[in-house]
């Protein structure tokens, strides 16, 4: 189930490079789109998917997924993969990913988990085996998504919830990219350092130190580990790294780490970030 948007109403080259790459671990791939572009436009491209649906933009991606889970019969298939246009890649082969994922013993996965407001796998790409998808409790949970407007109720009603719902049904979740022990080092280090610019900013209020620490202590690993994610063979970038840098970290290089450890075509990101970016971090990244 793949769940695409873009303002300008198109494909973008670097999202058609990602369905064919879907389509190496996929026997059918359900492409929904908000985008308002036409069926005429989206059928002359050729993408190579199964099946088109064009709904109205609202809801965001869990909602085109619930679209599309209803077009199909879960019972057919082994996996689920749920994914959106809200990245770059794969870097890597994805039939890599999913046979290193076959040996870890889990009932879903993700590439990237996070602790902000709790325990989930992030949403961009998961993956679900058949002990979820046939359960009435995946069921449960489709049921009760709605089209709701704004996406930060989407992020704490759905993308927040998915993996602590199946969790106290006792399936049990994994995420592909694992930080190693240098990795806790830098985040201490990161957190540490923000707590202490809180407490001097609080004039030593020792509560501001203790929140700011513990809320830095639940850092998003694609905003602050992407090049160890891309050196440790993680598939994909996150587009809003590149466009927003929202936690305003040091990315010159990373179209260079890509370079130097993938074969993926980074003029791809390169002609995307040219068309979206509308900010002055189009030199900080190339």
């Amino acid at each position: 189930m793949f769940a695409h948007f873009d303002p300008d109403s198109i494909v973008d080259p670097h999202v058609q490079f990602l369905l064919l790459q879907l389509n190496t671990v996929s026997d059918e791939l359900v492409f929904v789109s908000t985008s308002g572009a036409t069926l005429a436009y989206l059928n002359a491209l050729n993408l190579p998917v199964s099946r088109i649906i064009t709904r109205e933009n609202t809801g965001f991606d869990f909602y085109s997924w619930k679209m599309g889970l209803a077009t199909v019969s879960l019972a057919e298939f082994d996996e689920l993969i749920l994914c959106n246009d809200s990245v770059y890649g794969p870097l890597v082969p994805l039939a890599d990913v999913f046979n290193e994922m076959a040996e870890r013993p889990c009932a879903f996965w993700g590439i990237t988990d996070n602790k902000q407001l709790n325990f989930h796998l992030q949403s961009y790409f998961l993956v679900f085996r058949s002990s979820v998808t046939h359960s009435s409790t995946f069921e449960k949970f489709w049921k009760q998504v709605q089209p709701l407007k704004n996406k930060q109720d989407v992020i704490v009603n759905y993308e927040i919830r998915l993996t602590p719902w199946l969790m106290a049904e006792g399936f049990e979740p994994q995420a592909y990219f694992r930080p190693t022990f240098w990795d806790g080092i830098k985040t201490y280090r990161i957190a540490l350092g923000r707590a202490s610019a809180a407490l001097c900013a609080a004039r030593g209020n020792v509560k501001a130190f203790a929140q700011t620490y513990r809320t830095c202590r639940t850092l998003n690993k694609t905003h602050y580990f992407w090049k160890e994610m891309i050196r440790r063979n993680a598939p994909f970038v996150k587009i809003e790294l590149l466009k927003t840098n929202p936690e305003r970290r040091r990315i010159a290089g990373v179209l260079s780490e890509i370079q130097r450890s993938s074969d993926y075509p980074v003029r791809l990101i390169r002609d995307h970030q040219r068309r979206i970016n509308r900010t002055s971090l189009g030199s900080e990244i190339f």
